[in-house]
Parts: C-alpha cells; structure tokens; sequence
C-alpha cells in the first residue's frame, strides 16, 4: 500500500460521500461531454489521455458497450480498465481530494468495488465502498470499513448483505429492487457490521424528508431517533440548510445530526463538484472509514460546507526535550536532556 503524502489526518479536504459508477442505469458516458472538456480544460484532458493511453481508450473504458458487452477482454480487466480512468480522471480534474464514497444501487458486479480499492492506493485519496438501497421509500447509504462477514472481497461481502435484507435481484419488473425489512432490521445488520449509515437527498422523493404533501411522515420520528446521530446528505448547500431549520423546529426528532454533501455523480465530470454557489464539503480526518466515523463524535470539528478550505489553525510550539545546564558552575545540574511525550 502505497503511504498518503498527507503527513497529517487533521487536514481538511473534499469529501463525495455519493458518487455512482458506470454501472448505474443513469450514467453518462465521458464521449458526451468531451468537446466541453477539450474546450475548458485541454491540458488536463491531455494529460488524462497520457496516462489512459489514447483518447480512443479514453472514450472505450468509459463506455458502457465496452463494459459490459466487450469480448476481447474479460469482466475483472474491464472493470480494472474502468477503475483506472475513473481514478486518473478524478486525480486530474480535482484538487484537495480525500475520499470517494462509491454507492451504487443494489451493487451487482463482482470485480469493480475491489478494483477501485485496490488501484487507489496509487493515488492521494481514498475511496471508501459503499452501496445504496431503498427501504420503504427512502433511500439510504451504507459504508463499510472492513470486508463484510469477513469475505474475501467487498464484491461478495455486499452481496450477502444485500440478501439479508431481501434485495437479491437488483430490479424487480425492471424498477429497482426495494428493500422489504424494517428500518430496525436494517440498522440492527449495520451495527452489527460496524459499517456507517448516511441519509441521502434528504429533502427529495427519496429522501428522510421527502417533500411531498402526500407522503405519510408519521413513522419519521422513529426512524431519525433510532440512531443516536444521523449523518445526513444533500447535493447543495441551501437545501441542508432548509432541513436543518426544519428538524430544529420538531421536538420528537431527539437524536443528533449533521449535515454532509453528496454530488450523487452519474458522470466522472460530476464527481466532487460544488453546488451552484460552488460550495463543498470539507472534512478534517483521515481519508478512511475511520475518519469518517470520526464526524459522528466531532461533527462541528470536522465538517465544514463551503466555497473554500477553512483556514487551518495556527501550529502549536511544540517542546520535544528539556535540558538543564549549570551556568554557576557548581556543578549542580549535568547536561541529560529529559525526553518529553511526543507533541506534548
């Protein structure tokens, strides 16, 4: 595993914690946006040609027909071809990167979650597998940290979570498969997993807070209390913004919360981008699951939506050793140096 040039977890950097792959129905192909790119960003482009190895490469990897249909090579090299355009793509295009959260529906393939973890470690960020499911009409994100039920790779180790919970076809009648087990049920798997929950959209048709006149909200209360602290997730400021206003004005809703923000990307070019004010979501932790557990414990610390970096705080004087030294003469004091606690 190649060591993160970051000397430091406390560094605030752009987090997506909702980005879709090419596996997701929606998904735009870069060959139709790639005059935009060639027209405001040439030189990245080039470079990303450079690395890829033509640009007829470029457009083939990132091409659905080539993904899933192409007979010259087999599944796990597609998906490493695609693993590798995605995560030059974003090194290129972004800066201050630090995690990628992966969170397709229903995640079907048995190669590309592994691919992109084990390619990252090339590069300066991270991505963090996740996958995203439906339970009774409200969409939710589940991140893992380490291989569920201790499989051999996250591929099959999401595949089994997925049929304990009773999603074992991606699409039924051709509409994505909606999980049929209690809020409680599916809490209770992910504790047990040790694997992090996020609400995203929360105020869209899918989300916690759907607004809509005819959605019955009456379980809402139970679902936001049933963990102590909720992560939750919008694609732009101003709508986190609206939601938190209105929780604060609801007293049944007792647990915590913290707002994040997802791009919820179905475009490389859509990954990491701000929201129409270009506001981001900044986080001060290891680019790890870890550090994304960490939010939950300091969320005020360690979250920021913005335009830009939080100023990062003044370094401390640091004292690694004391020496005493006999100016008199006397002989009273020697000249060992006493060791201090490291940043003490």
């Amino acid at each position: 595993m190649t060591e993160l040039k970051y000397p430091k977890g406390s560094e605030w950097r752009k987090w997506d914690l909702h980005v879709q792959t090419i596996l997701d129905d929606g998904y735009i192909s870069i060959g139709e946006y790639l005059d935009d790119i060639k027209n405001n960003s040439i030189e990245k482009y080039n470079e990303l040609v450079k690395r890829i190895g033509s640009e007829d490469l470029v457009k083939k990897y990132d091409s659905k027909d080539y993904f899933y249909t192409d007979s010259q090579d087999d599944e796990k090299k597609r998906a490493e071809n695609y693993s590798n355009l995605f995560l030059n793509y974003v090194d290129i295009f972004n800066t201050d990167v630090g995690v990628i959260g992966v969170t397709d529906h229903n995640y079907e393939n048995q190669f590309l979650l592994d691919c992109l973890i084990n390619k990252v470690n090339d590069f300066n960020f991270r991505i963090i597998p996740g996958v995203e499911i439906n339970i009774q009409g409200v969409h939710v994100l589940i991140y893992f940290g380490d291989k569920p039920y201790q499989k051999t790779t996250y591929s099959e180790g999401i595949k089994i979570f997925l049929g304990r919970i009773n999603v074992t076809n991606r699409k039924t009648n051709n509409i994505l498969t909606v999980c049929n087990k209690s809020y409680a049920d599916v809490i209770r798997e992910v504790k047990e997993l040790k694997a992090v929950l996020i609400y995203p959209h929360c105020n869209s048709s899918n989300g916690l807070f759907q607004e809509r006149g005819k959605t019955d909200r009456t379980h809402l209360a139970d679902q936001f209390n049933h963990q102590e602290f909720n992560i939750l997730q919008s694609k732009n400021k101003e709508s986190a913004d609206a939601v938190s206003a209105y929780i604060s004005t609801l007293t049944t809703l007792k647990s915590g919360s913290v707002f994040t923000l997802g791009s919820d990307a179905r475009a490389l070019k859509d990954i990491l981008q701000g929201d129409k004010d270009s506001n981001y979501l900044w986080i001060k932790a290891d680019p790890t699951f870890e550090g994304l557990k960490q939010i939950i414990y300091e969320p005020e610390q360690r979250i920021f939506i913005g335009s830009q970096k939080p100023e990062e705080k003044k370094p401390y004087f640091v004292i690694d050793k004391v020496r005493f030294i006999d100016n008199a003469g006397e002989g009273r004091f020697g000249s060992e140096q006493i060791e201090i606690n490291q940043n003490l």
